[in-house]
């Protein structure tokens, strides 16, 4: 934004594409929790992983059927073997990932090496707690550049879970990247939005946010924990959640019969239960004036809905599992963008 402002001279002349810079911040977050790469969205577009990443979120004819395929069709996608992305970008990721992977493991050898703190390195730790080896434990894994099969760790009767093969910690470190990055962006672009048509709340968010900030350069707490003081900018995002909610729906399949109590009706095993998030937020029986964004509705002493009429991250032990991660990167950029800059 500084460089934005820079180049007008000190006075901004038009709008400025905030979705764009926020999508970039998400972006370079994301990849660096789940990769632990440090790249830059906006000095360095052609990066490759940038690249790759965004090709992720193409929203070309192609693209979407592909996933009005998947949707509607997934017995037929699986038929004709389509699949949400195309081959290039998957095998991108693929090789991307079981590089980094190779490159861990040489580093393990060598008494220098620095252990990375990312999503990747947790679950190459969680396979070696699981497995009693290291990742690089197994003669039956070779390097991955040289195109020959890597390892598949199957389970036995001794384990109590089955570790993850590098084809599901792949999976994993890209769908951590798929649903983390356009639904934060979007979020953090709505809650500017949102702050922007009401300079009242904005006003004190900044209040709240100067205050957060003096008190932190007069204590050595640890900051993460001290966002948790954050109350108002909580219901600032809880709001915007609420309006703007990134999931509009959530879908889930009944492993076994249920019925409703007390309605007659009976969910069958295999049916799909459709949740309608968005609706079910603007609903005037749940949320009082449902239109009006007042992040007031959000505050402890002000709370009179029941918790499972909110649902952005969804509810129950399949909740959404970046909600945290999420939520911090969220805080973090508002510390930043409100303190500095007025919307």
């Amino acid at each position: 934004i500084d460089k934005i402002i820079a180049k007008s001279n000190g006075k901004l002349s038009e709008p400025v594409d905030m979705k764009r810079i926020t999508g970039a911040f998400v972006m370079e977050s994301i990849i660096q929790v789940a990769f632990g790469r440090k790249v830059s969205a906006l000095v360095d577009p052609n990066n490759p992983i940038i690249e790759n990443a965004r090709n992720m979120f193409s929203t070309s004819l192609v693209s979407l059927m592909r996933l009005t395929t998947l949707m509607i069709a997934p017995k037929v996608a699986k038929m004709f073997k389509i699949t949400l992305f195309n081959h290039k970008v998957s095998t991108f990721f693929r090789d991307f990932t079981l590089n980094l992977i190779d490159d861990r493991k040489r580093l393990l050898e060598t008494e220098s090496s620095v252990k990375k703190a990312d999503f990747l390195q947790l679950m190459l730790d969680s396979n070696k707690d699981n497995n009693n080896e290291a990742i690089d434990g197994s003669d039956e894994y070779t390097d991955s550049k040289s195109a020959e099969k890597y390892r598949e760790i199957q389970a036995t009767d001794d384990m109590t879970d089955k570790s993850l093969s590098y084809d599901e910690i792949i999976a994993q470190c890209v769908m951590f990247l798929i649903a983390g990055y356009e639904t934060t962006a979007t979020t953090l672009s709505m809650c500017l939005y949102a702050i922007a048509k009401h300079p009242e709340v904005q006003q004190k968010l900044y209040e709240e946010i100067d205050k957060f900030r003096e008190q932190q350069q007069k204590s050595n707490a640890d900051p993460y924990d001290a966002f948790y003081a954050l109350k108002y900018m909580d219901a600032v995002i809880d709001e915007t959640l609420r309006l703007y909610t990134a999931v509009i729906f959530h879908e889930r399949v009944a492993n076994e019969d249920y019925e409703l109590k007390g309605t007659g009706i009976t969910i069958k095993k295999d049916q799909v239960v459709h949740v309608p998030i968005y609706a079910i937020h603007r609903d005037p029986e749940h949320f009082a004036d449902p239109e009006v964004f007042r992040p007031e509705r959000f505050l402890a002493e002000n709370i009179a809905h029941n918790p499972y009429t909110y649902l952005p991250f969804g509810a129950g032990p399949r909740n959404c599992l970046g909600m945290r991660l999420a939520q911090l990167e969220i805080k973090l950029a508002l510390v930043n963008l409100v303190h500095r800059y007025v919307f």
